[in-house]
């Protein structure tokens, strides 16, 4: 019986960690995280440098880009910060954060590592 009890107990976690993996993956759908969203972008946008179009195939933001343009591809951040002398702003995402200078343009993409 307490074989049973165990089987079915490591049956349930499994289930409910594939159900959590397909959510996110759901989620990512349609957005940055997705290449073939990232490829959607570069084709719409043939006006792109070529190494332009390889960093954002890599997953990456290319430097020089506006503010504008971080958004069509990051959407919203969840919180910015901007320095006391309006030099440079961050905006923060659940992965990545990018910063700009007083320009609006990207001088650093970043992901977190956990």
């Amino acid at each position: 019986m307490k074989f049973f009890t165990i089987l079915v107990t490591l049956i349930l976690i499994s289930g409910c960690a594939t159900i959590q993996k397909k959510r996110e993956e759901k989620e990512k759908k349609g957005t940055f995280y997705d290449i073939e969203f990232r490829k959607e972008y570069v084709e719409k946008n043939a006006d792109l440098k070529e190494k332009e179009k390889k960093e954002i195939l890599g997953g990456n933001i290319p430097e020089g880009f506006t503010k504008k343009q971080v958004k069509e591809l990051l959407g919203s951040p969840y919180d910015i910060y901007v320095s006391d002398t309006k030099m440079m702003e961050v905006w923060f995402y659940k992965d990545w954060y990018v910063g700009f200078d007083r320009e609006g343009k990207v001088i650093k993409f970043g992901k977190f590592s956990f």
